[in-house]
């Protein structure tokens, strides 16, 4: 073998060593380091989203305390024996008359919570049911009511139809016991609801012009008529001039005449009518 051809043999021998060199390299090394530390990233990514994940639940560690002082027991029997007495002691604190109290068996939603509804009939004043509604939402339990129906009686008090819904969330929740009621402490006094209790909700709308009276017809230093109309809703009385027009909740009145016992007003638009001294303009 001529010295050509053993140098061409001996360059073939190093290209092929290198070639499968590089790829013994690339296979047995280069690519399962890569691999590692694509890994080892994944696996620190993993890392640092557990330990966010830790940090949160253990922010909210706290709203966990206050779930379970607010959630019924997580036994449904106790949670349905036990706040039914808590809502019927209720309603007889606030002068209610004894309810009919029935409940529906607990609804459950995979294993978040459980839901339990209750429905009620009772009658008492207006007074009475804005004390109930008043505790009843000033006390931190997770409950609603859903629907409240209410009917006049003959002789003044309220038929009351009410529908709540409650939820036990058995992740925090006691289990055979209800929680000391807990009052909210953003809730303002019971004496800024009383107000209500003045209102009589059943009462048929009135229009603006019944609730305006004639006062008084004067003359001004020009004796020129005035007539004085004194506005029931706030006690407020306005003098207003022959021809003048007023615009009181949506309703057009025009003062067309002021005679010396009566005037013609126009109401909206309509024919005058008379109202005499002491009468209301509609």
């Amino acid at each position: 073998m001529d010295r050509r051809r053993k140098l061409l043999i001996a360059a073939l021998a190093v290209i092929a060593i290198a070639f499968f060199g590089e790829q013994f390299y690339r296979t047995w090394y280069e690519q399962p380091l890569e691999k590692a530390q694509r890994s080892i990233a994944t696996l620190e990514n993993r890392l640092h989203e557990s330990n966010l994940s830790v940090r949160r639940q253990q922010n909210r560690l706290p709203d966990l305390d206050a779930l379970q002082q607010q959630s019924l027991p997580r036994n449904a029997e106790i949670a349905v024996t036990e706040y039914r007495a808590w809502l019927f002691q209720l309603i007889a604190d606030c002068g209610l008359q004894p309810p009919n109290l029935n409940s529906s068996a607990p609804g459950r939603f995979r294993d978040l919570y459980a839901r339990i509804d209750f429905s009620v009939r009772s009658r008492g004043t207006l007074s009475q049911l804005t004390q109930f509604l008043h505790e009843f939402y000033g006390t931190e339990y997770l409950h609603k009511i859903r629907s409240l129906s209410l009917t006049p009686t003959s002789d003044g008090t309220l038929d009351i139809s009410m529908n709540s819904e409650t939820l036990s969330v058995p992740l925090v929740a006691l289990d055979d016991t209800l929680p000391k009621p807990q009052q909210d402490p953003q809730l303002t006094g019971l004496t800024s609801y009383q107000s209500i209790a003045q209102r009589n909700m059943f009462r048929a709308g009135q229009p603006p012009a019944s609730l305006i009276k004639l006062s008084a017809i004067t003359r001004d230093r020009q004796q020129i008529r005035k007539a004085w109309l004194n506005f029931q809703t706030n006690g407020q009385t306005q003098i207003v001039s022959e021809g003048e027009q007023l615009t009181i909740d949506g309703t057009q009145l025009e003062i067309r005449q002021i005679r010396q016992r009566d005037i013609q007003v126009a109401i909206d638009g309509s024919t005058p009518h008379r109202v005499a001294i002491g009468e209301s303009l509609q």
